[in-house]
């Protein structure tokens, strides 16, 4: 954990804000997507936002995906407690590390993050950073060349399945009340780097108290059989900056830097920020931007390249005021759609009325406000096919139009 982290940020806002924390959360600075499971309305996901949150804020750094038990009556426990926000070295926020004492400097892997609560009742819990549901399919992509040649669709449970082989008797002994972070790497979930197989990587665990452990120390301590993230016998800053200077393949993202406090940074390898396709022959274009905007890696990129942080700036701020207006647009219409669940007997005539009413007044945003009204409504995969061409040329236009 970061030097002021802990949970009691978070706990503390939720105690303060019970009627409401989902509003709040969504406000400056904290940016947080709130979820509940669908079928436990009181298990709470917290999720910021790569490009609206502000990363120094304690609050903030607590929702990587963490789960609360929040109950009507006032209860509010942490749940299931993945780690804290940690930032790339020489950023704003960044964990002090202590590089006197013991250390870790581990390989940073380039997957997808699993979580998984030991629950009371002998239930397995998993969870992704953003999601209760990992039967959804993986990013569509090429899978790297492998000899695996399983069938799709490929999702993350299917991946974490395969992945559990011969695993599965040391996952039941897990002990109850404790946050085991695995990461999923596979040809079928490739990021940059070219993974030949399918495999969970033990990460680290907190126990119930939510005080975190290694990987190495977890898996000595319940006989996992699990990989752990190779260690290097690097013990500065400039010897990890100078090894990551020097890697010019694709199979190495960098270096996750844990100290003896649990503070971390991540460093990674010039040759990985470079495969972001972030910059062309002489120019970094805005949709290359963009696009790094909205995967969250533009961080990364702006460490690297400090000249394209304006422009970054810019076009960050033309997507979130866009984000705010379709937002504002959605819940007037969710309002409206209220009005008229109220006003009609027949919930089939309350549709009609709303449709009506989409398609008269924002047919163009249709997509977008029929989508608000669902009972577990979700812009963002819709966020998510937008280009900046689009962007700029269709969506900006139209949205100012109505406002």
């Amino acid at each position: 954990m970061g030097q002021y982290d802990s949970w009691e940020y978070l706990t503390n806002f939720l105690k303060k804000n019970l009627n409401n924390f989902e509003e709040e959360l969504s406000k400056a600075p904290y940016a947080v997507k709130v979820k509940r499971h669908p079928m436990r309305a009181n298990l709470v996901m917290f999720r910021y936002s790569q490009f609206e949150s502000d990363f120094t804020n304690p609050i903030v750094r607590c929702c990587r995906g963490s789960v609360y038990d929040v109950r009507e009556d006032g209860m509010v426990k942490p749940y299931l407690l993945p780690f804290y926000k940690f930032m790339n070295y020489g950023e704003n926020g960044a964990d002090p590390i202590d590089w006197n004492n013991k250390l870790y400097v581990r390989d940073k892997l380039d997957g997808s993050l699993l979580k998984l609560l030991k629950e009371d009742d002998g239930n397995d819990l998993w969870t992704t950073n953003g999601s209760f549901d990992i039967n959804i399919e993986v990013p569509e992509f090429v899978p790297a060349e492998n000899d695996e040649n399983l069938p799709p669709p490929y999702t993350f449970a299917g991946l974490r399945d395969y992945a559990l082989r011969g695993h599965r008797e040391e996952i039941k002994r897990l002990p109850k009340g404790w946050t085991f972070m695995f990461e999923l790497v596979s040809p079928y979930n490739r990021i940059i780097v070219p993974y030949k197989e399918t495999k969970l990587f033990l990460l680290g665990c907190r126990d119930p108290e939510g005080q975190e452990h290694t990987p190495e120390w977890a898996a000595d301590k319940f006989n996992l059989s699990f990989s752990t993230p190779q260690i290097l016998p690097l013990k500065s800053i400039d010897a990890i900056i100078s090894f990551c200077q020097a890697v010019d393949t694709d199979d190495r993202e960098g270096f996750v830097v844990q100290d003896m406090h649990f503070n971390r940074i991540k460093i990674k390898t010039d040759h990985y920020r470079s495969l972001f396709y972030l910059k062309g022959e002489d120019h970094f274009s805005d949709e290359r931007l963009f696009s790094a905007i909205k995967q969250g890696s533009i961080d990364d990129a702006i460490v690297a390249w400090p000249e394209i942080r304006a422009r970054t700036d810019e076009i960050t701020a033309e997507w979130i005021n866009f984000r705010n207006a379709v937002k504002a647009l959605c819940k007037t219409a969710a309002g409206y759609y209220q009005e008229c669940k109220n006003e009609c007997e027949d919930h089939k005539e309350a549709k009609k009325r709303f449709a009506v009413y989409v398609l008269e007044r924002n047919k163009t945003f249709s997509t977008f406000l029929f989508e608000a009204v669902k009972e577990n409504a979700d812009l963002e995969p819709l966020f998510g096919k937008i280009d900046y061409k689009e962007l700029r040329s269709f969506w900006i236009p139209a949205i100012e139009q109505i406002n």
